[in-house]
């Protein structure tokens, strides 16, 4: 049977791409062909990240002209190795731009999966219709795999149109019980909740990517999903107290600053990092979720704005949400997790992902 994935694989992103390929990898391992769906419209192939000069002259007066330019250098070789990632590791189809490029790709196709990722919030997806399954002359199956909507309030306001598109789907799978419940709420009662991609695979299978560490001090990771001082602030204070180097994987204005050291750093070496940290401090799901897989220590860091709904329902599922800190904590110790009875939790989640991946596909 031939899979096409669409998702937010070209966005340059750790979480996007990570969960795009262990998808990808889970799939083969259940027996399928599996196809990511090259689909890279300007609204997602525009959303490179970038170093804005003025806010970065506004946070740096003293540095000069020059050091600027060196971290935009970092940041196209970091491009770079996003681009190098995905060559190498995903199964992509020919590129398309457009909707009548797509019909062509998807054509052979025995099944569609959309997601994972934020593929219902507009914010990120363009308000574009093929995220909610509008392909009209495909005939096979289309069903989503841990489809979010990042904040359902937001996605609550287009509720009506959202209903009416997403008719098409043969079956829908959700990443947080918060969208499952909304849906419900609007009458879509048969959408489920599954794991995240990154979570379907293993440590082990992680381990292909665990080169010797890139890092020969001890360190700290901090990877921002959203930007925030007082994260930046907690994890040099924590740094301090365990003798660590702080290292940011991030290009956010706010991670040049003394106490940070800045590491270029695809996806790839993204895992190889936070496996080999000594703790990692983020505010991102996926951050969150791959020290997880890794079985490295972290805290995960939320503002409280909505965003933190992802991680907080994973965090709860395992049993985890002694690791959420907030701008009002103060570096504590470095606890020991029971990686195995998390172990066990994520066992029993990759089954229901499983289930619905072999009933459904």
């Amino acid at each position: 049977m031939n899979i096409g994935i669409l998702t937010f694989h070209c966005a340059y992103n750790y979480g996007a791409v990570l969960q795009c390929y262990a998808l990808q990898k889970h799939l083969e391992s259940l027996g399928f062909n599996v196809t990511i769906i090259n689909y890279t419209p300007f609204y997602l192939a525009s959303k490179r990240p970038k170093v804005n000069l003025r806010t970065f002259v506004n946070r740096h007066p003293i540095l000069s002209l020059n050091r600027y330019i060196s971290f935009t250098s970092k940041l196209q070789r970091q491009f770079d190795k996003f681009l190098e990632f995905s060559d190498l590791h995903l199964n992509l189809s020919k590129k398309c731009k457009s909707y009548d490029q797509l019909s062509s790709v998807i054509s052979s196709l025995d099944t569609i999966i959309i997601g994972s990722d934020q593929v219902w919030s507009e914010t990120f997806n363009g308000k574009d219709s093929v995220w909610y399954g509008q392909f009209p002359n495909f005939k096979g199956r289309v069903i989503t795999y841990a489809a979010s909507a990042g904040d359902v309030n937001k996605f609550k306001t287009n509720i009506p149109e959202v209903l009416e598109a997403i008719k098409r789907f043969d079956s829908i799978s959700v990443r947080e019980v918060d969208l499952q419940n909304t849906l419900s709420e609007y009458g879509v009662n048969d959408a489920v909740t599954v794991v995240d991609p990154t979570l379907l695979l293993d440590k082990k299978s992680w381990s292909v990517f665990l080169d010797k560490p890139i890092e020969s001090e001890k360190y700290i990771l901090v990877y921002q999903g959203r930007d925030d001082d007082a994260l930046m602030n907690y994890a040099k204070s924590f740094g301090t107290i365990h003798h660590c180097k702080v290292i940011s994987c991030d290009f956010y204005a706010n991670s040049f600053q003394d106490g940070i050291s800045q590491c270029v750093a695809g996806p790839k070496e993204f895992l190889n990092l936070v496996h080999n940290a000594f703790c990692v401090i983020t505010s991102s799901f996926h951050g969150t979720a791959l020290s997880i897989l890794l079985e490295t220590r972290f805290f995960a860091f939320f503002k409280g704005d909505g965003g933190d709904i992802r991680a907080k329902a994973l965090l709860e599922s395992l049993n985890l949400c002694n690791r959420i800190i907030d701008r009002n904590s103060l570096p504590c110790a470095n606890e020991e997790i029971d990686w195995n009875t998390v172990e066990e939790k994520i066992t029993l989640l990759k089954e229901r992902a499983n289930k619905y991946l072999l009933e459904n596909a």
